[in-house]
């Protein structure tokens, strides 16, 4: 009889340590789990943050209108390509513009840039400020510039200001339209035009 009682208690305490260190064992399982998902949160976000690009010193860019009537030709201090992204970054532009169907050696527009974006499959340009478009006599600043290869025209927002020397006026308004050549040029919204004072930026 107590031989039997004996191994019924051997059995008990041999199956209660089973269970309690089956137990521990998924314990540990879980607590492994929970640990292991903020790291893998973790590296998702370096991820994220550590975005490939591919960066360019001194570059030369050029693009046509959808007729090659017109060439843009864009040198930036840096050309920059984010791997997830298609469009290219430019920094510190200056631009000329060229009429193929007449001199070719000889830019009737540039333009200088602090920043833009190039979309290739769009076929579109932006500039961003400090940016001025100038031809001789005249120049034109705004907030906002941009460019398509369908449209070949010029598209300013924000704080226009246009300047003609020849004539000593300044013209400002919200939003502007003018031909690539700055002929046909538009201002629309809160328009002022007065003559030029000492000190208005002339040295074009």
């Amino acid at each position: 009889m107590w031989r039997r009682l004996i191994g019924v208690l051997i059995i008990l305490l041999i199956a209660g340590g089973l269970f309690f260190s089956m137990n521990n064992d998924n314990m540990a399982d879980n607590s492994n789990t929970k640990s292991s998902q903020p790291k893998k949160e973790e590296i998702k976000k370096e991820e994220k943050k550590e975005v490939p690009q591919k960066e360019i010193s001194d570059a030369l860019l050029k693009v046509y209108n959808v007729d090659k009537t017109t060439k843009l030709k864009l040198e930036a201090e840096k050309m920059i390509q984010l791997n997830n992204q298609s469009h290219l970054q430019l920094r510190k532009i200056k631009a000329k513009v060229f009429d193929e169907q007449k001199d070719q050696d000889k830019p009737n527009v540039t333009l200088v840039a602090a920043k833009g974006i190039y979309y290739p499959k769009e076929g579109r340009l932006e500039f961003f400020p400090p940016l001025s478009v100038m031809k001789e006599g005249l120049k034109v600043k705004a907030d906002l510039l941009n460019w398509n290869q369908s449209k070949n025209h010029w598209q300013g927002k924000g704080n226009v200001v246009i300047i003609q020397k020849k004539k000593n006026i300044k013209l400002t308004g919200d939003s502007f339209t003018a031909y690539i050549d700055l002929d046909r040029l538009q201002v629309n919204g809160d328009t002022k035009l007065e003559r030029l004072k000492v000190g208005d930026e002339v040295d074009f």
